[in-house]
């Protein structure tokens, strides 16, 4: 008999174990976007200094951007660290060897967005709730290309200044831009992102610049003799997007990119003439 206990214990315990919620850790704010769109903050356990969501507020920092800290990893609990940005080091074969599961997120494509969903929901282990979310996110996309967009500009995508820093077709910024009617001058590049020179700038003479560093920096730094022969600059065409809704890969983006595309049409509606540019740089 009391052997028959014994194994029955044994047995909820399995079960219990089997069936408690597993414990994560995001390294990437817009994987903790995704984690909490899916109702998964109780398994959220460690995040990275640059999640800034007030949801994750209370969550202790385990790592900065793409970099775990290994000790504080493993005294989390997690199962998983996911994000979708890594940093080269040879802190995550050490948590692979501490039976922690890396998980890297693709982000080059806007179709990486559902998928990215639907697989967060998997590891949280709400996968209905994930799949759900992911086809409302194809289902908007889809939406976003079947309707063309009435105002296509050439645009001079800022990430950081100064020199200028853009990106190419590598990264998703590019593409999320073009469904908002934004056409990346340097969208011809390989790489995901890179200094972009003086030259190829005035080449392409882009008719808006969209800048993702603080707005007062960009007008001084656009301001400079270089640059104020610019078609964008002569006619003070910029937008400010939030950082957060663009170079985020989230739930929220579809959103944002209809917000975009609409102010677009608002404030700068007459189109100019076409400018074919080679990329060079």
């Amino acid at each position: 008999m009391k052997r028959m206990m014994v194994l029955a214990l044994a047995a909820l315990r399995v079960v219990a174990a089997a069936e408690a919620p597993v414990k994560v850790v995001s390294l990437s704010p817009a994987v903790t976007k995704m984690i909490l769109a899916l109702d998964g903050g109780t398994q959220l356990v460690g995040r990275s200094s640059a999640c800034d969501q007030a949801a994750a507020e209370r969550t202790p920092v385990v790592g900065d951007l793409g970099r775990p800290f290994v000790e504080p990893v493993l005294k989390s609990g997690a199962k998983f660290v996911l994000t979708d940005m890594a940093a080269p080091g040879p802190q995550w074969d050490m948590l692979k060897r501490c039976g922690v599961r890396v998980v890297l997120l693709p982000a080059r494509t806007m179709d990486d967005l559902p998928d990215n969903v639907a697989e967060v929901g998997r590891i949280l282990g709400r996968a209905r709730a994930g799949d759900r979310l992911a086809g409302e996110l194809r289902a908007k996309l889809e939406q976003l290309r079947r309707h063309p967009v009435r105002r296509r500009m050439r645009a001079l995508v800022v990430l950081g200044l100064p020199p200028v820093v853009s990106c190419g077709r590598g990264s998703f910024v590019t593409d999320a831009l073009a469904l908002a009617g934004l056409d990346n001058i340097a969208a011809g590049a390989a790489e995901n992102y890179f200094v972009l020179s003086t030259e190829v700038i005035h080449a392409a003479d882009p008719e808006v610049i969209v800048s993702f560093v603080p707005e007062a920096s960009a007008r001084k730094y656009f301001s400079r003799g270089e640059y104020r022969n610019l078609a964008a600059v002569k006619a003070g065409r910029f937008l400010f997007p939030a950082i957060e809704d663009i170079c985020r890969l989230t739930p929220r983006m579809p959103a944002a990119l209809e917000a975009l595309r609409s102010q677009l049409e608002r404030d700068f509606p007459q189109q100019t003439a076409e400018k074919a540019v080679e990329f060079r740089h």
